[in-house]
């Protein structure tokens, strides 16, 4: 058996020595050697051919550390006969120094312990094993890191692997976005506007983390995101006119347009009922996500559950989703704004002796009850807001009789006089008499430094928290209640505490969730 073993042996040799003869006489000439058979060979290769020599022609000494010794674990299954050694150009190294080695070699010689005298255990003496810096048994493997790179897995132990760099989120792909806004507003709005403000918050907020958003809005919109106008500044004219629904539906008809004739991983609604139809009816390749900003009744409610399955609807609010039964609401997202943009006075000595009531006006805004709770609590009153065809009668009848120096109104305040005017009142009073679907205002109050007094109808039980950004009450009783109260309220946790709640990142994650989860359901229902 012995004998048989060392034939085997001997016949192994020469087979090894017969092949390496017959690859470096197929070599091409000046091509150099390679590590045959290891997963650098390929790079050696490429980027050394014609500038290697044999480790056989250059002196000991200028070998690098590793090259021609034994066979290794990184070698591979083939180990060849010769290896690198120092390179010809200059540039490439200097005297002494070795040409090219791989990393992985560079990575194994640093981890060997230089040989010395033989060592011998401190008690018994007796000689110890030399095994030239490899582990033994009872080691731990110890690695060493190639300058710039991260230890990962490799199939060799105790090699090095470089990984891959990570450039955006792992959980969320970057995505094509389209917005659909409305024919009226620009976007960001220059004075009213909740919907296009709501969407450039989240349009920008969405832009910083990697996803390429489209904005199809009217003329005037910017941002850091695309912009498409598709509706001209003179059709503001024809808002709440004749003309308003011609408008309106050629606008849709453009944008939906434009979205067939381009690629979008997603399409985000913001137009209304109008789109939704047009968004079932030609079934874009991409998912439609659609948040529904307005109240709604129940016509309305029966129209949405009978697309509810072909487009994904997003409320802004539990109140908003609770006025209409059998729709299939995809997820709740409240609406934001950006905190940095205002500039908060939480100093009670800075405030002035008003109060502000910002809202468009209408009998649902209940104007005269803040004119009646301003009276009886001898305050200044401010009204900022537009009058709408529909409301010029409640107009001439509850709010113009009672304007004076004590009670003003302002049509349509914007830029940095908003942001002064919500900074310096002592309160914003809202006393809504309908089912507000959010309030927006009311947010942009609080991150001013400045309370609300709410009347607890819609989405101001879901916004005013008591006690920490304002108060909710019942009549104009309680409110002027409430209004000596509000000296108890940190202004400053008020600002933090809304920035936090209402901020653009937490909807941003909010829309990024259902964006998800939108595309993966379309996904599946395409394949089956």
């Amino acid at each position: 058996m012995a004998a048989r073993q060392r034939h085997r042996r001997g016949r192994a040799e020469a087979l090894w020595a017969g092949r390496g003869s017959l690859d470096a006489a197929r070599r091409p000439p000046g091509c150099g050697h390679v590590l045959r058979g290891h997963s650098d060979a390929g790079a050696v290769r490429g980027s050394t051919q014609g500038r290697i020599r044999g480790a056989g022609s250059i002196s000991r000494s200028q070998r690098a550390s590793g090259v021609g010794r034994g066979q290794r674990a990184a070698d591979g299954p083939h180990p060849p006969r010769v290896r690198a050694g120092c390179a010809r150009r200059p540039d490439l190294c200097r005297s002494g120094t070795p040409g090219v080695v791989p990393s992985t070699r560079a990575a194994q010689a640093a981890n060997r312990r230089p040989r010395g005298p033989p060592q011998r255990a401190p008690q018994t003496g007796r000689r110890l094993p030399d095994r030239g810096g490899r582990p033994g048994p009872g080691d731990r493997p110890r690695h060493t890191p190639v300058a710039g790179a991260r230890l990962g897995k490799t199939r060799h132990r105790g090699v090095p692997a470089r990984l891959r760099q990570v450039r955006c989120c792992i959980h969320v792909v970057p995505r094509r976005i389209a917005f659909v806004g409305t024919p009226w507003f620009a976007v960001p709005p220059n004075g009213y506007g909740g919907i296009e403000l709501m969407a450039y918050n989240l349009a920008r907020e969405l832009q910083v983390r990697g996803h390429q958003v489209t904005v199809i809005g009217r003329q005037g919109s910017q941002g850091p995101f695309e912009n498409v106008a598709l509706a001209p500044e003179s059709w503001v004219e024809d808002l709440g006119t004749l003309n308003h629904t011609a408008r309106e539906n050629s606008f849709i008809y453009r944008a939906y347009d434009l979205i067939r004739r381009r690629a979008f991983d997603v399409i985000h609604d913001h137009s209304g009922l109008t789109g939704l139809l047009v968004a079932a009816a030609c079934r874009p390749q991409a998912p439609v996500v659609a948040t529904i900003h307005g109240d709604l009744n129940e016509a309305e409610g029966e129209f949405l559950s009978s697309i509810d399955h072909r487009v994904h609807l997003i409320a802004i609010s539990r109140a908003q989703q609770s006025m209409v039964a059998g729709v299939e609401w995809r997820g709740i997202v409240h609406n934001a704004i950006d905190a940095s943009t205002y500039t908060p006075i939480t100093d009670p000595q800075q405030k002035e002796d008003y109060v502000v009531d910002l809202a468009r006006i209408s009998p649902d805004k209940a104007q005269h009850l803040a004119i009646e709770f301003a009276k009886r609590s001898n305050v200044r009153l401010v009204m900022a807001g537009k009058v709408d065809r529909d409301s010029e009668e409640y107009f001439e009848k509850e709010v113009r009789p009672h304007l004076s120096e004590r009670i003003t109104w302002i049509e349509n305040v914007q830029g940095d006089d908003k942001l002064q005017l919500l900074a310096k009142a002592r309160a914003m009073v809202f006393p809504i008499q309908w089912e507000e679907p959010f309030g927006l205002a009311m947010v942009e109050a609080m991150v001013s430094g400045t309370p609300v007094i709410a009347t607890p109808h819609g989405a101001a039980t879901e916004v005013v928290d008591p006690g920490i950004t304002g108060w909710l009450t019942d009549d104009v009783d309680e409110m002027v209640k409430a209004y000596k109260r509000i000296g108890e309220i940190d202004l400053e946790r008020c600002v933090k505490h809304a920035a936090k709640r209402f901020g653009p990142p937490q909807m941003a994650d909010g829309y990024q969730h259902v964006y998800e989860r939108a595309i993966e359901e379309s996904f599946y229902r395409d394949r089956g």
